[in-house]
Formats: C-alpha cells, sequence, structure tokens
C-alpha cells in the first residue's frame, strides 16, 4: 500500500484585511508553501529550484522528477498538498451554505442523487461525493468533465476529514495509507 504525505495548513485572514480575494490568494499561496516543504521534508529537494509544468488541462508535474506525484487544493480556511510516489490526486471541501441540492441534480448521476435521497446527513454526503469527483478528475489530470459520477472510474479513493465541516479525498491507481502532517500557522 502507498503512502500519502497530506501537509495541511489553517490559512486566517481577517475579512477586513480584504475579504475573500485576499483568503483565496493566501490560500493558493500557502499550497505552494507547503509544496516546497513537503519537497524538502520528503525527497530533500529544494521547491524554489524545481521546474513545475502544467498539463493541457493545468495539472502540475515536475517533469525533471516524475517519480514525484503531488497535488495541491484548498477550501474554506485549509491548503492542503499531497505527495507520493505515485500520480495522485487531492481535493478538500469545506461545508458551505451552498444550493447542493440544485448542484447535486445538476452535476450528479442519478445513482448519486438517490444516495443523498436516502442518506441521514445528505449535505456531508454530497461534500463527500464531490470531493471524490474533484480528487479523481485530478488524477487523471483532466478535472471535473460533464455530469458527475457518470463515467466508470478506475484506481480507489481514500477519504480523511481535517476536522469537523470539511471533507477530503485523495485518488490513486491502487489503495492508499494517508499520513497528515498539520504545519502550525
Amino acid at each position: 500500500m502507498q503512502n500519502v504525505v497530506v501537509y495541511l495548513k489553517r490559512v486566517e485572514v481577517s475579512e477586513q484585511k480584504g475579504g475573500k480575494k485576499e483568503l483565496e490568494r493566501e490560500l493558493s499561496r500557502c499550497g505552494w508553501e507547503l509544496f516546497r516543504k513537503g519537497l524538502t521534508e520528503q525527497y530533500g529537494l529544494d521547491g524554489a529550484q524545481m521546474e513545475i509544468v502544467r498539463n493541457a488541462h493545468g495539472k502540475p508535474y515536475l517533469p525533471d522528477n516524475p517519480q514525484i506525484g503531488f497535488n495541491i487544493s484548498h477550501s474554506g480556511e485549509y491548503a492542503a498538498c499531497a505527495f507520493a510516489e505515485i500520480p495522485i490526486g487531492i481535493d478538500i471541501q469545506q461545508h458551505r451554505r451552498v444550493a447542493w441540492e440544485r448542484m447535486a441534480e445538476r452535476y450528479f448521476s442519478v445513482t448519486d442523487q438517490e444516495r443523498l435521497a436516502e442518506a441521514k446527513d445528505a449535505e456531508t454526503l454530497f461534500f463527500r461525493i464531490w470531493t471524490e469527483e474533484e480528487s479523481y478528475g485530478k488524477w487523471r489530470g483532466t478535472g471535473l468533465s460533464g455530469s458527475l459520477g457518470t463515467e466508470k472510474k478506475e484506481g480507489f479513493c481514500t477519504h480523511f476529514s481535517p476536522e469537523k465541516g470539511y471533507e477530503g479525498a485523495v485518488w490513486a491507481a491502487e489503495p492508499v495509507k494517508i499520513c497528515m502532517k498539520r504545519i502550525e500557522p
């Protein structure tokens, strides 16, 4: 079983210091900070000196180190960067007060919509399914496409939750064990 190390950091930006746009910038910056930290700790490499290339759909990879799989995600107040020795996709989502029922009707397969209708905690299940779909698309390097949940998937999904109100998922070609490394602000 492959190990996946997930670096996780909570980011706090005051609403008065620029609001949502500033938080998004800080989360993105933090994701790349976690990338550099993880490269140093896991592989002894200087992330600031690494060439990063993006595929046609925007997925970053290291052309000079193809044995290093990594992926970045952020939502709410968390940034995450996952590392493995195989290609991976990671997604983290904060449970937000969104019109998730309408989103599920629009984007989810009939099977997933039925699962939601029968669930005790449909909101948590919605975000669990969403992170599965996003991490799968990021693993494949294609992002989200069309109607979610309609294609037959290959590989394996492993879920995690950094705290109540957040769902996370890592997708890979084989089962993985997640080791979380929380980085203090």
